[in-house]
């Protein structure tokens, strides 16, 4: 088993302080709400795509200056998530 889901969201924002981490765990919580909101029922934590859309979605809402990247990453995670929503895999069904 990898990393926590905290620990790689800390490492792709390169944040190495504990002082973000309830900020971050809610981030977390909120993109894995968001993605089923999405239909993307199998929320697996350890699953490097479900691991990839909530970086993003941490990425691009986590505070940060540059409106620009942030936008980027926000349309990175619906890209992302959109393809999932229609994986059978992620709707709870085989995998691919």
């Amino acid at each position: 088993m990898g990393a926590t889901l905290l620990v790689a969201v800390k490492k792709s924002l390169r944040i190495s302080a504990d002082i973000f981490d309830d900020d971050l765990t809610e981030l977390i919580e909120a993109a894995k709400n968001d993605l089923k909101m999405r239909g993307v029922d199998n929320i697996d934590e350890d699953a490097p795509l479900v691991r990839q859309a909530v970086k993003l979605y941490c990425r691009g809402n986590f505070a940060n200056g540059d409106v620009k990247e942030r936008e980027l990453y926000q349309s990175r995670y619906l890209d992302l998530a959109g393809a999932m929503s229609l994986c059978g895999f992620y709707e709870g069904g085989d995998e691919p």
